[in-house]
């Protein structure tokens, strides 16, 4: 495929998918004669293959000309800089060339790791705002999380899914991710993946809905053990551990949040199969009280009141009646897309609901009937994609499909400030 097409001078520059910049006389391509079948046939004037370091050509999808270099973007994921009295050139910058599934920050180091769909797993010093290193692997890598440190990981070790069904567990060397283990868990795409917060658990979820548990070894990083297979039969995105490690909350499109207790490994007996049926406690959507009917104001209470003077008995009886059972009457279960604990003492949590529902993050419990509190937000008309707590549960970030994000107080719920992008 040419992408790149130019005029420069007097040289047709051509790019593309091959990796190869090729220059073309204009004067020998205007002067030039076809056979009889139409075709004219040349050589380019110069020739210039771009290449990874690992001798993989680039896939060349747009070149910029500056004083003395251009500048040249690859589709893989790279900037080079191409000097162009001599040719030669470097890598200048290097990005996923895909979607990023997910972002893990390291507890207690100023880095963090980037799951891409290009397969590449990436570690950063954000602070310098500086790639360290990077691996790809087979597959596109759909989530990661890091594994709460201790005295053999050492704040050093990452579980990554992928569409493939496999997770690999990585170690941070020094110059390098090296693989501590890897394991199939799953045929479909590994779409989320959670160390429970005491780091005594995995759990991982599949697209298909199913959720595998593994038992860690505290001294042993390359050991985990298979526990359970759960079969959950609802669409789900997201799993949640609640910071005790005794409850996984999943929200669902089903309308609802499922909340499961954390499987007991003595109670179970896997020997014939590892699926087992959980216990599911469900806390489904219903409005709040300034959502219902009888709370809603009437655009002309006046006139309202004026007709009910000459109404006879039985028919204001009839409307009475009808209001009531509209005022009880909830809306009908809508996607729940996000969600996340905001609290460690008690199982308080925060929503993000589509439909009629939508336009606030709800905040809830998992005793209570409905939601306690509702922050009204700016962008009523755009879906949330991610609800998340900062690790002292003083902050949630709200983040907007569009780019955008919110931050509001972890113990007020009021949003702080403006809009952030």
């Amino acid at each position: 495929m040419i992408e790149v097409v130019l005029v420069q001078e007097k040289f047709l520059i051509t790019a593309g998918g091959d990796g190869y910049i090729k220059w073309w006389d204009l004067d020998v391509i205007e002067n030039g004669e076809a056979d009889e079948t139409f075709n004219f046939f040349m050589k380019p004037t110069n020739v210039k293959l771009i290449e990874h370091q690992d001798k993989t050509p680039a896939y060349i999808v747009s070149m910029i000309r500056g004083s003395n270099h251009w500048l040249i973007q690859d589709g893989k994921g790279k900037f080079f800089k191409l000097n162009a009295a001599d040719l030669q050139y470097e890598e200048m910058m290097h990005f996923h060339s895909g979607k990023i599934g997910e972002v893990a920050i390291a507890p207690h180091f100023d880095v963090c790791v980037t799951a891409g769909f290009d397969g590449v797993v990436k570690l950063w010093d954000y602070t310098r705002q500086k790639e360290v290193y990077y691996t790809k692997y087979s597959g596109e890598a759909l989530c990661v999380d890091w594994m709460p440190t201790n005295e053999v990981g050492k704040g050093r070790v990452i579980a990554v899914g992928f569409s493939t069904g496999i997770v690999r567990i990585l170690l941070l060397d020094k110059n390098k991710f090296s693989i501590l283990t890897a394991f199939k868990p799953h045929d479909s795409p590994v779409i989320s993946i959670k160390y429970s917060p005491f780091g005594e658990k995995l759990v991982t979820l599949a697209k298909d809905g199913s959720i595998f548990f593994f038992d860690l070894t505290r001294d042993d990083l390359q050991k985990y053990d298979p526990l359970c297979l759960w079969e959950i039969k609802s669409n789900i995105h997201e799993i949640h551990w609640s910071f005790d490690s005794k409850i996984l909350m999943v929200p669902s499109d089903d309308g609802c949040v499922m909340f499961l207790d954390s499987p007991d490994k003595l109670k179970i007996d896997n020997h014939a199969s590892y699926i087992v049926v959980p216990e599911i406690t469900k806390w489904k959507v219903r409005m709040m009280e300034f959502q219902m009917p009888k709370y809603q104001k009437k655009e002309n209470e006046e006139e309202e009141r004026r007709k009910r003077r000459f109404m006879h008995p039985k028919d204001l009886l009839k409307l009475k009646q009808k209001e009531e059972e509209e005022a009880e009457k909830e809306w009908d279960p809508a996607p729940v897309k996000a969600a996340c604990f905001t609290s460690r003492d008690n199982y308080q949590f925060a929503c993000f609901i589509e439909g009629p529902y939508q336009g606030f993050i709800y905040i809830c419990e998992k005793e209570s009937i409905r939601p306690l509190k509702a922050i009204n937000y700016t962008y009523k008309e755009l879906q949330i994609t991610s609800l998340r707590m900062s690790l002292d549960f003083s902050i949630m970030v709200i983040g907007f499909i569009n780019g955008s994000y919110f931050e509001v107080n972890g113990r007020s719920f009021e949003i702080l400030g403006s809009e952030l992008s």
